[in-house]
């Protein structure tokens, strides 16, 4: 293996994808999401300052490992029905260190369950999108989102609230001809 450049006190090794780390430039640490690529047997490493839990210095994009760590909540999330049976989901995602988000759904709005766990997304968008599904026509659900990594759980979104669309049965009879009986 390769000697790490100077002032680097931890080697990370990971596979091929995407990865997140933080990179130290000149004494400055820069956490994101990387690419990691496997070429020919060879793995590319992501390193970084970080040694017994101290920061890189005083830099505010500097993360100090530990609680800390824990994301940012979601922003303005809204709720819009999309159907009879089903209610659209957006927010704003706060930070790029979760792993991913905690959707829950009440209808009471004090009385929460969580409904769905969805992945991070590696999009450049900070929006996310979220269909809530299996819902009873013309009632009113209450939604808050939280992310989650390794460190723990962020703060809650806000409460958006819904209602799924009323349920207008047919305006005219239908009438279909199955013709004679068999026998």
């Amino acid at each position: 293996m390769h000697k790490p450049p100077h002032g680097i006190n931890d080697l990370f090794m990971f596979k091929r994808g995407w990865v997140r780390c933080i990179i130290c430039v000149r004494g400055r640490a820069m956490r994101g999401w990387y690419v990691v690529v496997v070429l020919a047997f060879a793995f590319v490493l992501c390193s970084c300052m970080f040694g017994s839990g101290e920061s890189a210095g005083g830099d505010d994009d500097a993360i100090p490992n530990g609680e800390d760590n824990v994301p940012g909540a979601p922003r303005n999330l809204t709720a819009t029905p999309s159907g009879t049976m089903s209610i659209w989901l957006e927010w704003t995602d706060a930070d790029e260190w979760e792993d991913g988000f905690l959707v829950e759904r009440s209808e009471d709005g004090m009385s929460f369950e969580q409904v769905a766990e969805l992945p991070y997304h590696h999009e450049e968008d900070p929006r996310v999108y979220y269909e809530d599904t299996g819902l009873r026509p013309n009632t009113t659900y209450y939604y808050r989102v939280r992310a989650f990594n390794e460190y723990g759980y962020s703060d809650y979104s806000n409460v958006a609230s819904a209602t799924t669309l009323e349920w207008e049965g047919f305006s005219e009879p239908v009438y279909y001809d199955v013709g004679a009986s068999p026998r």
